[in-house]
């Protein structure tokens, strides 16, 4: 509808040019021409808002509202994991930059040293629930993509998941314990999921609010997640 100030300009000056004399000649002519064409803009404009945009909008709006549930799903799975190695870490809370790959495996590789059985079958559990959770929301939403914003459809269809060639398979030695580094590259590509769909949310939708969830690690504390795990100042 920005389209509509313009077009507003045109017809206002030309109407106020027709009650002044020509300065060059044909000019009153050639402005009704101008005029009727920006009318007919303006109505198409109108016409097109009422009958296609705000229809659209609605059902845009719906679809968000609908899947909100299921998005939220997708940026949790990313968020509190990173917050729960950031709580784990033996070095301290600042110890790692959840923005560096080789921060997120040198975490997991402490937390590893510092206590073997956390890697054990109740996180192996744990992250094949996550796995099935992020499946479930990608196959509810495959319908509704075609009504959300081109950048979270994208997000998306980008998202990791348990098929294809960049597989989240949970592996398990003879224990049934987690290699660190199978879990460090699961919690960083869910991560990695999580931060293109927020950023895309916060871009196309920033009046909907969206939990990033929060863990409990065996220690039993809980741990809110952060929001700048997700983003960054100047990502939007």
């Amino acid at each position: 509808m920005s389209a509509l100030i313009p077009l507003v300009a045109v017809v206002l000056v030309v109407e106020f040019g027709q009650y002044w004399p020509e300065a060059v000649r044909g000019g009153h002519a050639v402005g009704e021409v101008v005029r009727n064409l920006a009318y007919a803009l303006i109505g198409a404009l109108i016409f097109n808002w009422i009958i296609v945009e705000l229809p659209e909008r609605r059902r845009r709006r719906a679809a968000y509202e609908y899947n909100k549930l299921a998005m939220e799903t997708l940026i949790t799975v990313g968020a509190a994991p990173i917050a729960e190695y950031r709580h784990l870490h033996p070095a301290g809370l600042t110890a790692l930059d959840s923005w560096r790959r080789e921060s997120v495996s040198d975490c997991a590789q402490a937390i590893a040293k510092a206590n073997p059985l956390y890697f054990g079958p109740q996180r192996a559990g744990m992250l094949e629930t996550l796995i099935l959770a992020v499946r479930t929301a990608l196959d509810g939403m495959k319908t509704a993509q075609l009504l959300l914003d081109a950048d979270v459809a994208h997000a998306l269809a980008l998202f990791p998941s348990n098929v294809g060639l960049n597989q989240l398979q949970v592996a398990r030695d003879e224990r049934g314990h987690m290699p660190w580094e199978r879990d460090a590259h699961i919690v960083w590509e869910l991560l990695e999921g999580s931060r293109r769909l927020y950023r895309a949310l916060r871009r196309n939708v920033p009046e909907m609010s969206f939990s990033i969830g929060q863990s409990v690690p065996s220690d039993g504390t809980v741990v809110e997640a952060s929001e700048a795990d997700l983003l960054r100042p100047g990502d939007l």
